[in-house]
This record gives structure tokens, C-alpha cells and sequence, in this order.
């Protein structure tokens, strides 16, 4: 196979994933009760009418098919961790400040992203735009005032607001 500008690709040792939100809604349903939650077998098989609506079978028949399962409550908390650890990370290797978070904003967080098909896209977006924005802020302005910001933890008031505590 070749690319774009002739060079010969490889694709000897390639994993293709392709993703679909197709089958979504029965697999919000089909999983809503933990207890009478399919295997990943009678998932995929109830799934089939629907992929068949969509893409023509020739085409299933040549992919391999996995449902993934909707993410509860601990592995949204997962995601959310990961991504407000990146957030400390950078803070500390981009300008030497210590950013720490409490557990219940991570409650916060992910109590304010119920699960549906955006799937973990609204638990980072919640983050891009409720806590960067604000975090830039309090930024610019210590840059502004000359104030060198040595710490800020974010935490959730009593109110379920998101509070930023700064320490100069």
C-alpha cells in the first residue's frame, strides 16, 4: 500500500481500531442494571441487527467486533484523575508551582458528567472549561501583580462550588 505522496507503507504488524456510537442507546440499556449486565458475547450478538443497519455485511464480516461497556462511577473517577495529574504535572515542570486537587472535586466532576454517549469526552471538557479557564486566570494575574505562585489547591465548597486556594 502506498500513501498519499507514493511511499510505500507496511501494514503487515497494524491494529486498525475504528470506533461508532452505532448501538450505543441498547448498550446504555442492556447494561443499566450491573446485575443483569450481558456478557461481552450476548452484547456483541444483540448488537449485530443494529451494525447491520449501518454497514454493509461484507464489511463486519471482515472486522472483529467489541462493545465496550458504558464507564461507571470509579472509572469516570479514573479518567478524571488522569487528566487533573497531567494538569499537575505541567504546573510543576512548566513553572515550578505545586497544584494539588481533593477527592471531592473529583466527585464533583464526575457527578456533574453522567454517562452518555460523549463517553469521557465530557469529563475532559468539564475540566477544559471549569477549571483551566479559572486556573489561567488566577495565573495571569499573579503574573500581572508580580507575585510568584508557589501553590494552589482546588477543592469543592460546601455550595458544590470549585474553590481555588493560592498560596504566594
Amino acid at each position: 500500500m502506498e500513501d498519499g505522496e507514493g511511499t510505500h507503507v507496511d501494514f503487515k504488524n497494524t491494529t486498525l481500531l475504528l470506533t461508532t456510537n452505532v448501538g450505543s442507546d441498547l448498550i446504555s440499556q442492556m447494561c443499566e442494571d450491573p446485575a443483569l449486565m450481558p456478557e461481552a458475547t450476548g452484547l456483541k450478538e444483540a448488537l449485530m441487527p443494529e451494525l447491520r443497519k449501518h454497514f454493509p455485511a461484507a464489511f463486519l464480516g471482515r472486522v472483529t467486533v467489541i462493545p465496550y461497556l458504558p464507564l461507571d462511577e470509579t472509572s469516570r473517577g479514573v479518567i478524571a484523575r488522569l487528566h487533573l495529574d497531567r494538569l499537575v504535572a505541567r504546573m510543576s515542570e512548566q513553572h515550578g508551582v505545586t497544584l494539588t486537587y481533593s477527592e471531592e472535586l473529583v466527585a464533583h466532576i464526575v457527578a456533574c458528567c453522567p454517562m452518555h454517549e460523549t463517553g469521557a469526552r465530557l469529563l475532559i471538557g468539564y475540566i477544559e472549561q471549569h477549571i483551566l479557564p479559572r486556573l489561567s486566570r488566577y495565573w495571569l494575574q499573579a503574573m500581572t501583580e508580580k507575585a510568584a505562585i508557589r501553590q494552589i489547591d482546588i477543592g469543592v465548597n460546601g455550595d458544590e462550588q470549585i474553590v481555588f486556594e493560592i498560596v504566594c
